[in-house]
């Protein structure tokens, strides 16, 4: 009998060390118990646990991502880098209160016109360039020293000094007529065409073609001669 005991107490033991570990791994259904029938010492016999799965390699985390770099700020409008024509129709928009400037105001008035805080070395030169442009083209005058707006449209000026204007303005290749009095209108400091500047530019033209100013190959190029 204590031959016996032992006999059973060793397959309990054996039987456990078989099941524990697919009751573990869920790889063993007990929820209908054994069969009656089945003898403990066929658990002996049955095929080793299969070795528990090992555990997934952690996947390392995804570096994040770098951040966007920083959007560009657009440029402000009236940048003392923009282009000659626009500097001239700001200095035409600032002229048009009729006050008189002297030049160390004039260029103050402008750069803050234009969005700048403090009046630098190169915006200084650019606007300083700008102020002699326009009073080269009649925009502005200078009278000892002070600066005022030389003209407010087309109709203030003398045909002759418009035609003479025109023909500075225009280019030496082709263009349309329409594009020739844009030209015409930003040579003169003006932001946008009108009723009157449009109609006076036409009959410029006309009068400029017919005095061999001009040269036309159809209806609507135009180039100086």
């Amino acid at each position: 009998m204590v031959q016996r005991l032992r006999q059973q107490s060793q397959n309990l033991r054996i039987t456990r060390d078989l099941l524990l570990p697919r009751l573990l791994s869920e790889q063993l259904d007990v929820s209908a118990g054994l069969p009656e029938e089945e003898p403990i010492l066929a658990v002996e016999r049955a095929a080793p646990a299969p070795k528990p799965a090992s555990a997934p390699r952690p996947v390392p985390p995804r570096a994040a991502a770098p951040p966007p770099p920083p959007a560009r700020e657009a440029p402000a409008p009236g940048r003392a880098d923009l282009e000659p024509e626009a500097l001239l129709a700001a200095i035409r928009q600032l002229f048009g209160d009729g006050a008189a400037r002297d030049r160390d105001t004039a260029l103050r008035d402008l750069a803050q016109s234009l969005g700048h805080q403090r009046l630098g070395k190169r915006i200084k030169e650019n606007l300083a360039s700008a102020l002699l442009t326009a009073v080269r083209r009649g925009i502005l005058t200078n009278s000892q020293g002070a600066y005022t707006l030389g003209f407010r449209t087309v109709e203030d000026c003398t045909r002759d000094s418009l035609k003479a204007d025109f023909v500075s303005s225009l280019g030496r290749s082709w263009a349309t007529r329409t594009e020739a009095i844009q030209g015409f209108a930003r040579y003169l400091g003006f932001s946008r065409t009108g009723p009157v500047l449009d109609d006076t530019a036409r009959s410029l033209i006309n009068g400029l073609i017919r005095e061999g100013r001009l040269e036309t190959d159809d209806p609507d190029r135009i180039r100086r001669t």
